[in-house]
C-alpha cells in the first residue's frame, strides 16, 4: 500500500475505521484511474475526482457513500488540499443526502433454519449462536463493561 494512505491510516486507532477508509481510497484511485504513488505529483481537478468517485458509488447504501466521502475528505485534508466547506456542503445537498442511516434487510430466521445450521455447527459456534439469538446481539457488539 501507498505510503500516504498508510502514514493517513495510522492515525485513527479503530481496526474498522482504518479498514472503511482503506477501501474507500482503494476504490478512489481505482475511480479516477491513477495509481496512488503518484495522485499528488501530477496536476490534478481534485474536485473532479471526488465528484467521479462519488459517481462511481451511485447505489451504494447511504452511509457508505458518507463515510467514503468523509475518508476522501480527511486524506484530502491531511494532503494539505481543502475543497472548502461550501464545496462539501454542495456536494451532499446535490446527492439528496439530507439523513445519513445506514440501509438493512430484515429477515426473519425460522426455528428449522436455525436448527439446520446449528447441525453442522461445532460445540463453539452452536454456543455464540444460541447467545446471539437469545440475546438479540449482533457479532462484534461490545457489552457495556467493555464500552467503559
Amino acid at each position: 500500500m501507498n505510503h500516504l494512505i498508510d502514514k493517513f491510516l495510522n492515525q485513527y486507532q479503530s481496526k474498522s475505521t482504518r479498514q472503511a477508509y482503506s477501501s474507500a481510497l482503494n476504490w478512489t484511485f481505482q475511480s479516477v484511474k491513477i495509481d496512488a504513488d503518484s495522485y499528488f505529483n501530477q496536476q490534478r481537478d481534485y474536485a473532479s475526482d471526488v465528484n467521479n468517485f462519488k459517481l462511481f458509488l451511485n447505489g451504494r447504501p447511504p452511509k457508505t457513500v458518507h463515510t467514503y466521502l468523509m475518508a476522501v475528505k480527511q486524506f484530502l485534508l491531511e494532503n494539505n488540499i481543502d475543497l472548502g466547506v461550501k464545496y462539501w456542503k454542495n456536494l451532499r445537498n446535490r446527492s439528496k443526502m439530507k439523513k445519513v442511516k445506514a440501509v438493512t434487510k430484515i429477515i426473519s430466521v425460522t426455528k428449522e433454519q436455525i436448527r439446520k445450521m446449528l447441525s453442522h455447527a461445532t460445540v463453539r459456534d452452536r454456543a455464540i449462536v444460541l447467545t446471539l439469538i437469545s440475546s438479540g446481539m449482533r457479532i462484534g457488539e461490545k457489552t457495556e463493561e467493555e464500552k467503559t
